[in-house]
């Protein structure tokens, strides 16, 4: 935290971004105990591919057993429910950006729960549409991937991907139309940037996967040496 920051939390106490409950202690994640406890917080058994919880003995689920997802890992900070799903709706529709703050705290958190974790070497984020991002405002998986590399002083380039046509909103769509509805509908921008890099690519919500795979698989084939795909939050395995 900077000064200016530690500043303006004495001056005007930080609440929970919840309820409204005043903060105490530690401050980072932006919820009080009874709000974090609402939440899934994923820390147990995860696919060691796509990072879904999901039930069984096996390493990884089985939509990664069936179809190997073209990057290296694949984590959220919790699952996409109850309290989260509330918070994320908010923040992507109903124009409250500050609580990015929280869903990069979760997934800070994750990151902080994995030892050995190899640095990338350039975080960037899934696009969206400029005109769809002016009308908004901002782009709710811009201000979370600017957040994680500003906390551990990674480089963040917003513009390498753009997305060039207009997609069906994917919560609408069945499992197969999501993968169809992502096809062709990102370029790499900045292809020399890629090239030999270690990715951490950061979006949102991560559903069943679609569009990590298509943006994965497009900075590979521009010459990425590795993706690592983070969510701040996931649905369970089987799940849309």
């Amino acid at each position: 935290m900077s000064i200016v920051e530690s500043l303006l939390d004495f001056l005007f106490p930080p609440k929970c971004a919840a309820c409204g409950t005043l903060l105490e202690g530690d401050r980072q994640l932006r919820l009080c105990p009874a709000c974090f406890r609402k939440l899934d917080v994923l820390d147990g058994k995860v696919c060691k591919l796509c990072g879904k919880p999901f039930c069984g003995d096996a390493l990884l689920c089985e939509d990664c057993n069936a179809s190997r997802p073209p990057y290296v890992m694949g984590f959220a900070g919790c699952v996409y429910d109850g309290l989260a799903r509330e918070m994320m709706l908010d923040m992507k529709f109903h124009n409250k950006p500050h609580l990015f703050r929280v869903f990069a705290a979760l997934v800070i958190r994750r990151l902080d729960s994995m030892p050995g974790f190899v640095p990338p070497d350039v975080v960037t984020c899934v696009p969206m549409r400029p005109e769809k991002e002016r009308e908004r405002g901002y782009n709710p998986a811009a201000l979370l991937a600017r957040q994680v590399a500003r906390h551990y002083g990674w480089t963040f380039a917003a513009d390498l991907l753009d997305k060039v046509r207009d997609t069906k909103v994917q919560s609408t769509l069945s499992r197969e139309e999501r993968y169809q509805n992502v096809k062709g509908a990102y370029v790499v921008r900045a292809a020399k940037e890629v090239q030999g890099k270690r990715i951490l690519l950061v979006d949102d919500v991560c559903t069943t996967g679609a569009t990590f795979r298509e943006l994965a698989e497009l900075l590979q084939k521009a010459g990425a040496a590795e993706v690592i795909c983070a969510s701040a939050a996931t649905t369970r395995h089987g799940e849309v």
